[in-house]
């Protein structure tokens, strides 16, 4: 589940972003496999097969007598709870290499007293041979609408069930802990899916520990876990962390620490983590992993020897989601032509209890949401996900052959850089394996527009031994500024490697004010029912003064002239106008064509003078399926420059990537489910994993940006395509606007968020 849905800060970045997009349409593609050692995958569930049109939510475990089975979401529509859902399960007797039929955990019920189960996490007892299964169970209350009680019979409260196995998962009892996991003051909860862990090593040995999120009143998102002592005869509830977590994973530690890893729901774009020193009882030192990119999706993580007590060995674990960027959208032609951002299915490596993550693969290319990854007992891994939007479970497997581990270090880095200057980043790598990294090359990516780096030589590195290299970036005059956590990314011979590198794009301070727009009629599907001729579509913007002093606003015009409400007034320094209308009527073109070309054109006093002028465009979807495929753009192909350092045995040639135009043909709605499961790309892929193009910011502004866009375009130039993302522009007086963007700025939308939940998980 999603609790908040794009909170308020990425709902901020996403503003700008609206109009940013890859513009790349996504098709039915491959497995991304290698020679020798593969990742191989398979289908479990597939939408319209086996009653339910859509499967969602996995989680996988392999139990002692080697079985593998997972578990997930049969769902008759796409909602979330309340919704009559079905807790489902397959299982697998030969490592995942074939599959037995479909059973129920515990089947939904329709009608008027519908009740419904959901979200699986299994938690697997090996001292005792018992399986558990945590997931919802609904009734009339989801997650945001449950109230502030544990009774199991109030249809208006959102309830937990465990279903408990002793024969490896083929009869179940059912069990309500909703009185344990739902304190007072919590309003909405739910078990996290994907995963718990029992505890191998120390002083919590044999414990039990299943992840959950809570929400309160005002919708803060707390994390905290459920544990049992006694093989699950009683579970407790751990002390809450908060309040900006949302599903969240648990590990342990080679040291008998727990880690949790979590989704983020408040600042940044990467993973939320904290640390437990008491079993899961009390959580602390949190912090923000910015090396985690994540588009706010479910994720897995697990020890790779979960046996190991000491070494290397016990401190390796493994990471995956959907890596990408939260600004960066692309097209998905499963959801008929609808933005997704949860793309590419990603498996990182550390070697250091998840202080670094050096390693980085794909296993999927394309759509792809939710997951959960265990080690499995010959040495292999597994991984359940999400792909083919809404509709598919699929299980990989992989070993250590294919994902190619290596330890390394990354110093921290960083970069401040000028608009039209270029420059050179220090970058030092140390060798923390116990083999010699080969000669190779290094270059900056998951780069914002209008950024670009130079490909430097990279030295053979013996165990122990370092090196620093010089890479150059340069940047045009149309950078937007903010700071952005980009990848060094080191290819030397069969390994690919990436630290952290804090880029500082520095413009002059322009922005005075801040604009965005969205449709305001969060009630109506509009892919169900798309917009007509003549019909009148309702929309607003939140206008935020940038300044240290209070402007004036005179009033606003919609498109064509449309008459603006309440559109007029001061705007004290850093406060939000609203303006609205429900009065534009759409054309027949427009409904023709599936969107119109929203413009607010704003009058404002600057000292002295009155200025009118257009200050946003964005496209509004009304519904209709648009297919706009944009041809990619080649980039030359690079020779790496010499590097300060050693010389290298070759001189590589960076691998040319696609730099895809930006064609946005609708901009993502309040009331669109754009929850992305993965379809599988046709096109070849190359055997590396390939680098985000669109890096979000590391500590993204309140207000929006343009980072990670496309092609700008002055938001006043009649001239200007719609499709592009939109930049400063300058206006009499020296008040300059940025512009764009269907999201509220800052934190105003909330009941906006409310709304994104009920569709997007």
């Amino acid at each position: 589940m999603s609790p908040k849905g794009v909170h308020a800060k990425t709902a901020a970045a996403l503003a700008a972003l609206t109009l940013s997009f890859t513009g790349v349409v996504l098709t039915p593609g491959v497995t991304a496999t290698e020679s020798g050692q593969d990742f191989t995958s398979q289908a479990v569930a597939n939408g319209g097969d086996g009653k339910f049109p859509v499967y969602r939510i996995p989680s996988i475990v392999q139990l002692n007598n080697g079985d593998l089975v997972v578990s997930y979401d049969g769902r008759p529509s796409l909602r979330d709870a309340p919704n009559p859902n079905s807790i489902l399960q397959r299982r697998s007797t030969d490592g995942g290499r074939t599959w037995g039929e479909q059973t129920v955990i515990h089947a939904g019920v329709p009608g008027a007293q519908k009740q419904g189960y959901s979200d699986p996490s299994y938690v697997y007892d090996a001292e005792k041979n018992i399986l558990f299964n945590f997931h919802v169970y609904s009734k009339d209350a989801g997650f945001f609408q449950s109230v502030d009680s544990d009774d199991d019979a109030a249809r208006n409260v959102m309830s937990a069930e465990v279903s408990t196995s002793t024969d490896n998962g083929k009869t179940w009892t059912h069990r309500l802990i909703t009185n344990v996991v739902k304190p007072k003051g919590i309003t909405g909860t739910f078990a996290t899916s994907g995963n718990g862990i029992q505890v191998k090593h120390g002083k919590y040995a044999g414990r039990l520990v299943q992840q959950y999120i809570g929400t309160d009143s005002a919708h803060n998102g707390y994390a905290y876990s459920v544990y049992s002592d006694d093989h699950g005869a009683t579970w407790h509830a751990g002390n809450r962390i908060g309040n900006s977590f949302n599903e969240n994973k648990v590990v342990e530690l080679s040291d008998g620490r727990l880690m949790l890893n979590s989704r983020n729901w408040g600042d940044g774009v990467g993973r939320l983590v904290a640390i437990s020193d008491d079993g899961g009882v009390n959580w602390k030192n949190q912090y923000l992993d910015t090396a985690l990119v994540d588009p706010e999706v479910n994720a897995g993580i697990t020890r790779m020897n979960p046996q190991a007590t000491s070494g290397k060995a016990a401190k390796e674990l493994l990471f995956t989601n959907a890596n990408n960027s939260p600004y960066n959208w692309q097209i998905d032609v499963d959801r008929k032509g609808q933005w997704i951002n949860r793309i590419t299915g990603n498996v990182r490596y550390s070697c250091d209890n998840g202080a670094t993550w050096p390693v980085s693969r794909v296993y999927h290319y394309g759509p792809h949401a939710y997951s959960s990854v265990t080690a499995l007992k010959d040495g292999t891994f597994a991984v359940a996900y999400e792909t083919k939007t809404d509709k598919e479970i699929r299980v990989g497997t992989f070993g250590r052959e294919w994902l190619k581990p290596f330890c390394a270090n990354f110093a921290p880095a960083s970069v401040s850089l000028g608009a039209g200057e270029s420059t050179s980043v220090s970058v030092t790598i140390r060798n923390d394996d116990d083999v010699a990294l080969p000669a190779g090359s290094m270059r900056l990516t998951g780069l914002p527009e209008n950024v670009s780096s130079e490909l430097v030589a990279t030295p053979a590195l013996k165990p122990g031994e370092s090196a620093t290299v010089n890479v150059k970036v340069t940047a045009t005059k149309d950078i937007v500024a903010d700071t952005y956590n980009v990848d060094a990314t080191l290819e030397a011979g069969q390994y690919t490697l990436r630290g952290s590198v804090e880029l500082k794009l520095t413009t002059p301070e322009l922005i005075a004010l801040t604009v965005a727009g969205e449709r305001s009629d969060y009630t109506r599907d509009i892919m169900a029912k798309p917009y007509q001729a003549g019909e009148k579509l309702p929309f607003h913007w939140s206008i935020v003064n940038n300044t240290s002093n209070t402007l004036h606003i005179d009033g606003a015009k919609g498109p064509k002239g449309t008459e603006i409400e309440s559109c007029s007034g001061d705007i004290a320094p850093g406060t939000t106008m609203w303006c609205s209308t429900s009065g534009y009527v759409v054309s027949e073109q427009e409904a023709k064509q599936g969107y119109l070309d929203a413009t607010l054109t704003l009058t404002y006093t600057q000292g002295d003078s009155q200025v009118t002028y257009p200050v946003t465009r964005f496209d509004q979807n009304l519904g209709k399926r648009r297919m706009l495929p944009a041809a990619p753009t080649p980039q030359p192909t690079e020779q790496p420059t010499q590097s300060p350092t050693p010389a290298p045995t070759a001189s590589p040639t960076a691998t040319p990537t696609a730099a895809p135009t930006a064609v946005p043909t609708t901009a993502p709605s309040p009331t669109a489910a754009p929850t992305a499961s993965a379809v599988p790309s046709a096109s070849p892929m190359p055997s590396a994993s390939p680098m985000p193009t669109g890096r979000a910011a590391l500590k993204p502004s309140p207000l929006p940006s343009s980072k990670g866009s496309g092609k700008v375009a002055f938001a006043g130039n009649s001239g200007a395509s719609h499709h592009g993302s939109l930049a400063v522009t300058g206006v009499a007086g020296g008040l300059v606007l940025v512009a764009g963007g269907l999201v509220a700025a800052g934190g105003a939308l909330r009941s906006g968020k409310l709304r994104d939940y009920l569709h997007r998980r």
